[in-house]
């Protein structure tokens, strides 16, 4: 399966360092390989996750946010509060 972050990085208008291009280009290849095995897994009865186990979750604290002006302030278009997109063609 190929994967051009670039090309995504400008479809999301993204701009990133060739740095960042590296790091996520590879995590991303990763998580692609990963995806593809998934057919070749054992679905044998003891590999099943068992659905009546409970996850331990973490405990919800409670930190600062920042306004919506200060996350609006880099937005290029903004309206009624909220980012502005271009639509999708």
């Amino acid at each position: 399966m190929s994967f051009n972050l670039e090309h995504v990085g400008k479809l999301a208008k993204l701009v990133l360092t060739e740095e960042e291009i590296k790091k996520f280009d590879g995590q991303i290849k990763e998580i692609l390989e990963l995806i593809e095995i998934l057919p070749d897994v054992p679905k044998d009865s003891e590999n099943r996750v068992n659905v009546n186990q409970r996850c331990e979750l973490r405990e919800d604290i409670e930190t600062d946010s920042i306004s919506i002006d200060e996350v609006l302030s880099n937005a290029p278009q903004k309206k009624a509060g909220c980012f502005v997109a271009p639509g999708l063609r």
